[in-house]
């Protein structure tokens, strides 16, 4: 409990310490507010209500709860924030030029659109001359498009001359230009948000070489608009409580994968005939075996039944028992592959895996008969999930295989490779009845066609070309496998966690109170007898729950001398430092962190730039 207690403190260091750095921005703008007293909450700002000394601050919490402070008795530093956040607000308002729109309104549109009269819905004798939010500006850009439309004022109204038209129409356009830049502009400040689903999975990849099953990450919540808008996110006690679960066994999958060599590629081959054909004709010889005893009057025991009840089930089930499986074996190919049907709805392959690689899933085979174009296409699954959707382009006369690269997410190291038709439900008859009813008596669907696998490859396993990033860390300059200076070390510990972290928070350097904490961690677990490699778990666990890792809020960090100074992006005048933007372009395009080539790469440089964009563009 102890030790729980610590690590919890430290997350919540960790965090305040990454809000201050961040401009005090967590999901859309959270911060740590404090009273006169020294109580404090970490809250999203809403606004302020009220005037003058009855003015109060609207927060709200990330679990939902809204709370009202009276600004008086708000620390200094809060204060000192709100006076600012109400100067960055006015900088947002834009002033529309009544001089020259009012009158022109007032004589060309508002008859239409008053008091009186809306047409289309519309009112202009209510706009507002100040612009401040997203629907101000909405309804002025609706005043916009008519004019330029023609709509207004209509034919049989009085028309302005065509200079002040042009006139109206150039200074309206300016000033919701001017309004756009404002509304969108964040001053300087740079938005946190968590990493949605996707992200985490990826950037687990880039520093493991295996992947997370998504469902298996804490989910995102009701998002209304899109998952990487920070201000649709909430993080709980409860999302760290998962995460901090799902870092530990993603650590404990690290140290069975990461540690060893990679290994050499095979092939695996299922034939499924020799599976599904042979216990097909066992089964019927032993049913029709039990059909002559009972025409001869053996008893229900001497059959073989468990008892009566049995026996009768299976005779009144004599056709899809039996016969069905009679007409199956009365196909061509049986000896030499499986016809997908209602009696072998599927077959499969498995294969024990490397979840860092990729494996390529081959089937060879064709379909029998003339079946309709939807029942060329096979399923591919696992377990779990779909693995994919293929097309057969071969017949049983001509056979070609196809082929799908799948990988294992962690936790499964077994490679279900399940081929069924792509039906819904996998309900053959039903999709040939729906298919004769959609066709017509005219055009009735082949009774025998089906889907004829001939054999099933798994493949593999084969490794990116790059190493995941923990392996580079534990094996520098020498093969995955080949012995780590870090493994079993205790005095190399504090070097393999500050190189682990730096790689988990995308090259930001950690804090040395963030390392101190995570180091009499493992020393505190040592101490208490576990081993060398569960401790590590255990700080690597933290490390993968913490807000570092976990949001994308991005400092920069400038060198000053010997020391390091970390400056919030408003501070540093709106400007993007490298890594910064490096992380931002990395997660907009690929959802995952970036490259060694793009972490190098000069992005001020407008010409080295847009040819990072476009090689990860080019990137599968």
């Amino acid at each position: 409990m102890q030790m729980k207690c610590f690590q919890l403190l430290l997350l919540a260091v960790a965090v305040l310490a990454n809000a201050k750095l961040c401009g005090n921005a967590v999901g859309q703008e959270s911060r740590v507010w404090t009273d006169v007293t020294g109580r404090t909450v970490v809250a999203e700002y809403l606004g302020i209500e009220g005037q003058g000394s009855e003015s109060k601050v609207h927060v709200r919490r990330s679990d939902g709860k809204e709370f009202r402070f009276p600004v008086a008795r708000l620390s200094e530093s809060d204060r000192a924030y709100l006076q600012k956040k109400h100067a960055q607000l006015r900088n947002l308002v834009t002033e529309m030029p009544k001089d020259a729109l009012q009158p022109f309104l007032q004589k060309y549109c508002v008859r239409c659109h008053g008091a009186k009269q809306q047409n289309g819905q519309v009112r202009f004798d209510t706009l507002q001359w100040q612009v401040a939010t997203n629907e101000q500006a909405q309804r002025w850009q609706d005043v916009l498009d008519q004019l330029n439309g023609g709509d207004m004022p209509p034919e049989d109204e009085p028309q302005p001359p065509n200079k002040q038209l042009a006139d109206v129409l150039d200074r309206l356009t300016q000033s919701l230009l001017a309004a756009r830049r404002r509304l969108t502009d964040h001053g300087g400040e740079i938005r946190m948000r968590r990493l949605n689903r996707r992200e985490y999975s990826a950037t687990i990849r880039d520093l493991f070489g295996f992947d997370v099953a998504l469902e298996d990450i804490p989910a995102d919540g009701e998002i209304a608009s899109f998952d990487t808008v920070g201000a649709e996110q909430f993080f709980t006690s409860a999302h760290f409580e998962r995460y901090l679960e799902l870092g530990k066994k993603i650590a404990q999958e690290s140290f069975q994968f990461n540690l060893g060599a990679r290994r050499k590629v095979k092939t695996v081959r299922t034939e499924p005939e020799k599976r599904v054909t042979e216990r097909m004709r066992e089964n019927l010889a032993d049913l029709d075996r039990k059909m002559e005893m009972k025409k001869a009057g053996a008893s229900w025991q001497e059959m073989g039944f468990k008892d009566e009840g049995e026996m009768e089930v299976i005779f009144r089930q004599w056709v899809p028992r039996a016969e069905v499986p009679r007409r199956y074996l009365q196909y061509p190919l049986v000896e030499q592959g499986v016809y997908i049907c209602d009696v072998a709805k599927w077959t499969s392959a498995s294969m024990h895996t490397d979840i860092r690689g990729e494996y390529i899933v081959r089937i060879h085979g064709g379909v029998h008969g003339n079946p309709d174009e939807l029942r060329r296409l096979i399923r591919v699954r696992g377990r779990q999930r779909v693995h994919g959707t293929l097309r057969l382009n071969g017949t049983t006369e001509k056979p070609q295989s196809v082929e799908i690269r799948v990988r294992q997410p962690m936790g499964r190291f077994q490679l279900s490779a399940n081929i069924r038709e792509n039906v819904p439900d996998n309900t053959i008859n039903s999709m040939v009845g729906y298919l004769n009813k959609l066709q017509g008596p005219a055009e009735r669907a082949d009774p025998r066609a089906a889907v004829w696998i001939d054999w099933i490859e798994i493949e593999g396993p084969y490794y990116p070309d790059e190493r995941p990033k923990f392996e580079e860390i534990l094996f520098p300059g020498k093969a995955t496998g080949k012995g780590s200076p870090y493994i079993w070390n205790d005095a190399k510990i504090p070097e393999l966690i500050e190189k682990f972290v730096r790689e988990a928070f995308r090259r930001r350097p950690p804090e040395p109170e963030y390392l101190a904490g995570l180091n009499a961690i493992f020393r505190e677990h040592r101490a208490a007898g576990m081993n060398h490699r569960d401790a590590m778990i255990e700080v690597m666990g933290i490390v993968l729950a913490s807000p570092g890792f976990l949001f994308l809020h991005e400092p920069v960090v400038a060198e000053t001398g010997s020391s390091t100074e970390a400056l919030s992006n408003q501070d540093r005048g709106g400007q993007l430092g490298n890594r910064e933007l490096a992380v931002r372009l990395a997660y907009f395009l690929w959802s995952s962190p970036p490259d060694d080539e793009l972490y190098s790469a000069d992005l001020s440089d407008p010409i080295a730039c847009a040819k990072q964009v476009d090689r990860m563009l080019a990137d599968p």
